[in-house]
């Protein structure tokens, strides 16, 4: 909770947010972009959106769902084929699919090229004209389809795509970013012509400013959410901040304890190998955390955390650094002090979670208690921990408890 109202409290600026394995970073994300709906919605401006991204489409369609349970209406962008099949209805490709003025021009585009021979050097001038008529209806057709879906992006409250995929071109054009330049041309000469003559007024205002494919005003996306942040490279994480130009405030969710971007190298270590948000979070100071409602200390299981075999294997580890001659790892928050940690795991036993806990993240990362009793301590590791710890728990009566007959 205290996570989510620091970041909701930003105007502008970095928000990094660090989740271990279980502490429900997408969930986190979800209510983050939830509260970032609500702040477009209260704005001025009412073409702005929320931009959600993952590294992977299965972390893009795992945050789309996640943000429809909680009511938004979502646009997921990005190729069909690496969609769910149950996320189709909410896909820009539906949306375009559904729109009655861009089948017709896809229809007609298809009619176009049909007849259409292969160019010799000896052409007549009726494939001349029937070449530059089909050239006509493809363009159109491609006008069609962002018009569509230019009107979808609009309906929306939150686009959710992968991180490459935030640089869709129907995307793009949606928030006045063309990539051919005769369009770009075109929708520049006729934004500068009404600014000039005054028939505009958010012309006059912005005359540099393209217009969307509607010849509305562009769509904005001022607050951009990017989940498994750091196992992307750090170009693919600049492309959804950067893609717009109309980015205010950015959320980077990951764990740069857990996997690193995937760099094949053949020489040395790649400076790619480390990503957008771990230099971030080394970089940065620690951020302002307001006050929320946490998990008692009464409710959180710290009992393997505290056994002798937790603080052997911490001890293990640090000798086998020293004698490979590494220096000695800082803890988890000098190291990375610029982020925010969500401390409380639902997913794993506590036994399984105190070695992560003591190894990586200082012991800052708990588990409640009541966790325990839906998942029972295996009756095969009760002769393998019997030692007490310093509170007196003994783990034999522990595996006696949970196991009775």
């Amino acid at each position: 909770m205290g996570a989510v109202l620091s970041t909701l409290r930003l105007e502008q600026g970095v928000v990094l947010i660090q989740g271990p394995p279980g502490t429900g970073k997408t969930t986190v994300a979800a209510a983050i972009g939830f509260g970032f709906v609500h702040q477009c919605r209260n704005s001025k401006n009412s073409n702005s959106k929320v931009l959600a991204c993952a590294f992977s489409n299965v972390g893009a369609d795992n945050l789309a769902e996640s943000l429809l349970k909680l009511g938004l209406k979502v646009i997921r962008v990005g190729k069909a084929s690496a969609t769910s099949e149950h996320l189709w209805e909410h896909t820009l490709d539906a949306a375009v699919a559904n729109d009655p003025e861009a089948q017709k021009a896809q229809v007609e585009a298809s009619l176009a090229t049909v007849n259409l021979k292969p160019k010799r050097r000896s052409d007549t001038h009726l494939d001349r004209i029937n070449r530059e008529v089909a050239t006509l209806a493809v363009k159109a057709s491609i006008h069609a389809s962002r018009v569509a879906a230019t009107k979808a992006l609009r309906e929306c409250d939150v686009i959710v795509s992968t991180s490459i995929g935030a640089a869709d071109s129907r995307l793009l054009a949606s928030c006045g970013i063309y990539a051919d330049e005769e369009e770009d041309d075109r929708r520049l000469k006729k934004n500068e012509i009404n600014s000039k003559l005054g028939n505009s007024k958010r012309g006059a205002e912005t005359p540099l400013r393209r217009l969307a494919p509607d010849n509305e005003p562009p769509i904005s996306l001022p607050y951009v959410i990017v989940d498994e942040a750091c196992q992307s490279v750090e170009p693919a994480n600049l492309v959804p901040i950067t893609a717009t130009d109309s980015c205010r405030a950015v959320v980077l969710l990951g764990d740069p304890c857990q996997l690193p971007p995937t760099v094949k190298g053949s020489i040395g270590i790649s400076p790619l190998a480390t990503s957008l948000m771990a230099r971030l979070a080394i970089e940065l100071p620690h951020p302002v955390v307001f006050s929320a409602p946490s998990l008692p200390k009464s409710e959180r299981d710290e009992s393997f955390l505290n056994i002798r075999p937790t603080h052997q294997a911490v001890s293990h580890i640090k000798y086998k650094n020293r004698n490979n001659h590494q220096e000695p790892q800082k803890s988890y928050r000098k190291k990375f002090s610029g982020s925010l940690l969500l401390s409380v795991q639902y997913r794993m036993h506590p036994s399984i979670a105190a070695f992560s806990s003591a190894v990586f993240y200082d012991g800052l990362l708990s588990t409640p208690f009541f966790l325990a009793a839906y998942r029972p301590f295996p009756k095969a590791l009760c002769s393998r921990l019997p030692l007490q710890n310093k509170s007196g728990f003994n783990n034999v009566n522990f595996c006696h408890y949970w196991w009775r007959e």
